[in-house]
């Protein structure tokens, strides 16, 4: 199996998943980066003028990219995020992780805590596993109402 790839091995040892990046990639990578920087600040010419930008950061791999390219080149582009008061313990420390990085503060919307408590106090913790409605109720008192703030 020289060189071929396995899952029976390590990524780190598997060819297709080398942590090793090559001249090619590296410069595709930069060519990509590029591009997308240049799209960021399109959006802020374009839009600046009349608007506040703000991008929309939930933590993910292609948030955390878009994330550095908008701090690390000082674009006047509002970074915030959506706590909906059940996030994973992983994605606090990579928001406390990303503040310290960038000595910046992250902005964060919240639901309103008197909304959660009836919910919660009327239909239970985990109600929006019980049915649809309830799944939609939990989400706009969570998700949809803070962003509309």
């Amino acid at each position: 199996m020289n060189g071929e790839v396995s899952f029976l091995r390590p990524a780190a040892a598997n060819p297709a998943t080398s942590p090793e990046l090559t001249d090619a990639l590296r410069a595709a990578v930069e060519a990509k980066s590029q591009a997308a920087l240049a799209l960021l600040q399109s959006a802020v010419d374009e839009l600046g003028q009349q608007h506040e930008v703000t991008f929309a950061n939930s933590f993910g791999a292609e948030d955390m990219v878009l994330t550095d390219l908008i701090l690390r080149n000082k674009l006047p582009i509002e970074i915030f995020s959506l706590d909906t008061g059940r996030l994973p313990t992983e994605t606090y420390d990579l928001m406390a992780e990303t503040e310290k990085t960038y000595a910046t503060k992250l902005r964060v919307l919240f639901p309103r805590l008197d909304a959660v408590e009836n919910y919660v106090q009327t239909h239970g913790i985990n109600a929006f596993y019980e049915s649809i409605e309830l799944r939609k109720a939990c989400c706009h008192m969570r998700k949809v109402e803070p962003l509309q703030r």
